[in-house]
């Protein structure tokens, strides 16, 4: 097979530079079978034209040929400048292609089926330079090609194959089916892509849709939001005709929403009074003279031939074929004058000369129609059509952006705003987003843990870039290199020049970069943008970067600020290759966060530290010691949020090996004691009892008194959550009297104990012994103090379980919410989810507020979305019993079902009072037996914990079944009722067991 370098337009030299660019892979069907029946002049005939057809279809669709081998070829879209609709395009001259195929004359060919092709398209960031006769005009190295390649010698004849998440956002501008192509998921997957989008889709043909909004529209709109005044306005404008001018422009970056203001104004009564025309102008292809309206008449003409108006017809027809201002203006201006005529028009900023005059010519006709256009902000800062109404519409609040997250994923506030800080409130980044990964795989990537894969978004970034001059795009990727919020000195230093007042006014403008109002400091507007065009720097240049930007810090640093730069210090020796230094850094900053008790940042450090430090060089025992205890700081940052992490233990099991390979007693008794405290966080007791208990023993061998006390409170604590209630307490009594002695005149217990302490209370609580519960819970909340650390969180989410137990619905919630209050500023979803779960479920027990209802369900939600299993069991009880009070039944059957699997796992906190749900339900349903079984599990899990109080409820809710079956009532029913005044609990307002 022979090599050809394509004959193609000239194109700028790419040198060596990463890019985002789509890659479309053709080639020919049974060529060889095809070549070996026709004498080869013949085949040779047709191969050309096969060429000529991928030439062609690459010109109509803004692409270029840069290689061709025998009967494949690879197009290339994006280059010289990236497009937003680059996806678009590739997949158009794919079709392109498939078509024309069919059309090469019969006559060239033997007998047999039609010409066909097989083709695969992916996008992302590619490595692009000079090519070879040999290699073509250029090479790209990178997944992207190799995928592309992959996608089609998978792809069956006529089939063309795109990885699903590189037409994002676009993909509903096309019908797709799924195409399971194994070897191509699996490669996605293991380059960080989560399985659900590295899904391969078969591409089937063109929907109809135009536009980007008509895709989005074909998998749900979110709900209009933030945007009711600019819609009256608009009404208003539209409404009045003349009174406010003829003409109104509705300016914003992309992605904020002009075109779904548009399609919400034209569904209201004002706008039905007008004859609308619409058009639209494009620059991601070569398009025609006067685009837009070109576009409104091809409408008309198209309209009267349908209806058989032969005069219209002509006279829309001729007007087409001026393409003459004067003759048009005359043309719109008799059609304004004989009804209401609106000019509709998206996309002002890309109209031609002969648009704009015309425009303007037509708004100069007395009584001439009215103009609607929507633009993006001009680059100089001026207004479109200057005395026009001018709208613009502004990105959504960190409010709009958590109301609309709610419409896609069942979102905790903190991911919401973590969404919102990303997006920058962009409403089309914000969907792409929620759309391109469950929540978990968002909080891995914010948390650096995942790979961003978003092409399509990539893309709109990648267009915006190109268009930039070669000085301010150079700035926007340092200013990428230095992070989100850019210090200009810094910038300066990795410039290497310094950047001018007018060149950051230029960056603004650009929608890149905004300056503080000393314009010392610049931020990017969100962070998918500074994301992206990291991305798109290459290796050297980059690494270069960093190491001007850590050079410039560490100056900084010997001047006495250190402590303040350690991360900026950490993220830049990494980035310029420095792996020791940057372990170094990053761990210190890891230390510092861990002592303001930021758990969210030093988590992020010390996994820094652990990957630099494993970077840096071959395993030697010192760094083997090192990044055990790495992992231990780690732990400590974790424990509080087990939620962050997923379930993953795979880097404290980690820890636990290095530690018996290296023959620490010591270090084995820490980690496998961190191991087993993880494990707790996840929920997994029956193992988290097994690893404290082992290293409970190591560290006594190993004559570590502090570190075995430390490990008996833990085992205490765990063994509460499996309600092995009277070993707990003598774990948690030894340990805290150990710790007493050891504390003598040093001042008593430390903040640590506190926690241990509620856990103590807690038992005391479900045996219905509240006085000696209150005891511990004043004893702990006297060791927090005014202390700000995290375990007070977790001790006051104890004492309302405690409250919402005693009955005490008032105290519940006030403790409750403090709770929320001070969660949600830790950054610690777990201990959010809790507390505003104990808060909900005490308003719902209080008067059945529905408020509060719904507080619990999207509590509940949140643990089940991030695979949460500690002491959920408590909170899907409760949410069991609310929603069978409330006539929810399957809902409740499904958390009823979860309760009971926690229960096989050791947590029995909330089987109970499932089961008493489950059997109350039972009765309504005359399912026989079945409440019996019920009431005896509920019975065999009040006795398991020793709580009297459950023990009490199980009584009445036996009471119950017997009233509502007209039985008599049960023995003992008449005690279970005074013990339960004794106990002096109080029902929930609608509970089930009330008569």
């Amino acid at each position: 097979m022979s090599s050809h370098v394509p004959d193609a337009a000239p194109r700028p030299t790419p040198r060596r530079q990463r890019k985002t660019l789509t890659v479309l892979m053709t080639d020919l069907c049974g060529s060889s079978r095809l070549g070996r029946g026709m004498e080869m002049e013949l085949y040779a005939d047709v191969l050309a034209r096969v060429r000529a057809l991928w030439r062609e279809a690459a010109a109509a669709h803004d692409g270029l040929v840069v290689r061709e081998q025998g009967d494949g070829a690879l197009l290339l879209f994006g280059h010289p400048r990236a497009g937003e609709h680059d996806v678009v395009n590739a997949v158009g001259a794919a079709l392109h292609i498939h078509q024309g195929l069919a059309g090469i004359e019969l006559d060239l060919l033997p007998q047999g089926p039609a010409l066909q092709a097989r083709s695969g398209i992916h996008a992302g960031t590619v490595l692009i330079e000079d090519g070879s006769p040999e290699r073509g005009l250029y090479d790209l190295i990178g997944d992207v090609a190799n995928i592309a390649g992959t996608l089609e010698k998978h792809a069956a004849p006529g089939e063309v194959l795109v990885v699903a998440d590189a037409l994002r956002p676009h993909e509903g501008l096309f019908v797709v089916e799924p195409r399971p192509v194994p070897t191509v998921q699996a490669l996605l997957s293991a380059d960080g892509m989560p399985p659900a989008r590295a899904l391969v889709a078969r591409i089937v043909g063109r929907t109809g849709a135009e536009r980007r909004y008509d895709a989005t529209a074909r998998r749900g709109l979110t709900p209009l939001i933030g945007r009711t005044e600019l819609l009256a306005r608009l009404r208003r404008f539209i409404a009045a005709g003349t009174v406010e001018g003829r003409c109104a422009v509705i300016s914003a970056p992309a992605g904020l929403g002009k075109t779904r203001l548009l399609e919400e104004l034209s569904a209201t009564p004002e706008f039905a009074r007008w004859q609308v025309l619409r058009g639209g102008c494009e620059s991601y292809r070569e398009t025609e003279v006067l685009q837009p309206f070109m576009q409104m008449l091809r409408g008309l003409l198209h309209g009267a031939q349908a209806e058989g108006r032969e005069a219209d017809a002509s006279r829309w027809s001729a007007a087409v074929a001026s393409h003459d201002v004067d003759a048009l203006r005359e043309c719109f201006g008799q059609l304004a004058a004989g009804c209401r005529l609106l000019l509709v028009v998206d996309d002002w900023q890309w109209a031609d000369d002969a648009s704009r005059r015309l425009l303007q010519a037509l708004l100069d006709v007395p009584d001439g129609p009215c103009a609607l256009l929507t633009a993006r902000p001009h680059r100089d800062g001026v207004d479109w059509m200057p005395g026009a109404v001018q709208l613009r519409i502004e990105p959504w609040s960190e409010q709009e952006t958590a109301q609309a997250v709610r419409r896609w994923l069942p979102a905790d506030p903190l991911l919401a705003a973590r969404i919102h800080g990303y997006s920058g409130g962009v409403p089309l980044f914000v969907e792409e987003l929620c759309h391109s990964a469950s929540a978990i795989g968002l909080w891995q990537q914010f948390e650096g843990r995942g790979t961003p894969r978003d092409a399509g978004l990539k893309l709109l970034v990648a267009s915006r870039l190109a268009r930039l001059p070669d000085d301010l795009a150079q700035a926007v990727r340092a200013a990428a290199v230095v992070g989100n919020e850019v210090p200009r000195w810094v910038l300066d230093e990795v410039c290497g020049v310094p950047i001018r007042d007018e060149q950051v006014l230029a960056l603004a403008d650009a929608d890149f970069l905004y300056p503080d109002r000393e314009y010392r400091v610049l931020r990017f507007k969100h962070g998918i943008t500074r994301d992206a065009v990291y991305d798109d720097i290459g290796f050297a240049p980059r690494r270069q970067m960093h190491g001007r930007a850590g050079q410039a810090l560490q100056r900084q640093a010997a001047d006495g600020n250190a402590h303040d730069l350690l991360a900026a210090l950490a993220y830049h020796c990494e980035g310029a290759g420095e792996h020791e230094r940057a372990a170094t850094y990053a761990e210190q900053a890891g230390h510092a966060a861990l002592g303001a008790y930021a758990m969210d940042l030093a988590r992020g450090h010390y996994r820094r530290a652990m990957d630099a430090l494993q970077r840096a060089g071959a395993p030697t025992r010192e760094r083997e010691l090192h990044a055990c205890r790495l992992v231990c700081r780690y732990a400590m940052a974790c424990i509080f949020d087990p939620l962050a992490l997923g379930n993953d233990a795979s880097v404290f099991e980690q820890a636990v090996r290095r530690a018996e390979a290296l023959d620490d007693p010591v270090l084995q008794a820490e980690t496998r004691y961190w191991l087993g405290y993880m494990l707790y966080g996840f929920g997994r007791f029956r193992e988290a009892v097994s690893h404290a208990r082992a290293a409970l023993a190591r560290s006594r061998e190993a004559g570590r008194a502090s570190l075995a006390t430390q490990i008996e409170a833990t085992l205490g604590e765990i063994l509460v959550g499996t309600c092995d209630y009277d070993e707990a307490v003598r774990c948690i009594d030894n340990a805290v009297a150990a710790k007493r002695q050891r504390a003598g005149a040093r001042g008593g217990l430390a903040v640590g104990s506190a926690y241990a302490l509620a856990c103590k209370g807690s038992v005391h609580a479900d045996r219905g012994d509240f006085t000696q519960a209150q005891a511990c819970f004043d004893e702990a909340l006297g060791l927090l103090g005014p202390s700000s650390h995290p375990v007070g969180n977790s001790v006051r989410n104890w004492i309302t379980v405690a409250h919402i137990w005693a009955g005490d619905w008032q105290r519940a919630q006030q403790v409750a919410s403090e709770s929320v209050r001070i969660s949600e500023n830790t950054g610690a979803l777990y201990l959010v989810a809790v507390a505003r779960s104990t808060l909900g479920f005490a308003r719902w027990c209080e008067s059945g507020d529905a408020g509060g209802l719904q507080m619990l369900d999207d509590a509940v939600s949140w643990m089940a979305a991030r695979g949460g299993r500690l002491f959920t069991s408590l909170h899907f009880g409760w949410l069991a019993e609310a929603s069978a009070a409330e006539g929810r039944r399957e809902q409740a059957r499904s958390l009823a079902a979860h309760v009971l699997q926690r229960a096989r796992q050791g947590e029995r906190l909330g089987e109970a009072i499932a089961c008493r749900a489950m059997a109350l339900l039972a009765v309504q349903d005359g399912a026989g037996a079945a409440p019996e079984r019920w009431l005896l599990r509920a019975e065999r899990a009040a006795a398991a914990r020793g709580s009297a109080r459950e023990q009490t409820l199980n009584a009445l809710a036996r009471g119950r079944v017997a009233q509502r079956l007209g039985r008599p009532e049960p023995p003992g029913l008449d005690g279970a009722r005074e013990a339960w005044r004794g106990l002096g609990v109080v029902l929930p307002a609608r509970s089930l067991l009330r008569g």
